[in-house]
């Protein structure tokens, strides 16, 4: 079992890497590895429902993320300036996250194997 971190800094309405980086978190974890997952930058916008998906053209892949639970990936982290400057509160957020300072998150992944980036 490696330790992956993915780390995800698009906003959902970035193209389909969103989508993408959801689908490979979910593969890694069904084989057994030991995936964190941190929204960074425009990612953490991904925890919020996406409540204009039709008129933007976009299905909402968004609530896929409650599958993470089911999948047993290891973390899921946002960042606090991100939240901060989007104005997101962890409540408003569709599954639990872990709320970590950018040197926290640096630590984080210090301890990782493999680090992919979305």
């Amino acid at each position: 079992m490696k330790k992956i971190a993915v780390i995800l800094s698009h906003s959902p309405f970035d193209g389909a890497i969103s989508r993408e980086a959801h689908d490979m978190i979910m593969a890694l974890a069904a084989v057994e590895h030991q995936v964190t997952v941190i929204y960074q930058d425009a990612a953490v916008l991904q925890l919020l429902p996406i409540r204009r998906s039709a008129a933007l053209g976009c299905k909402d892949y968004t609530p896929a993320q409650k599958l993470f639970e089911l999948y047993e990936v290891a973390a899921v982290v946002a960042d606090a300036c991100a939240l901060q400057l989007y104005q997101i509160l962890p409540e408003q957020c569709l599954i639990t996250v872990t709320v970590m300072s950018d040197q926290a998150i640096q630590a984080l992944l210090a301890q990782q194997q493999h680090i992919l980036r979305f």
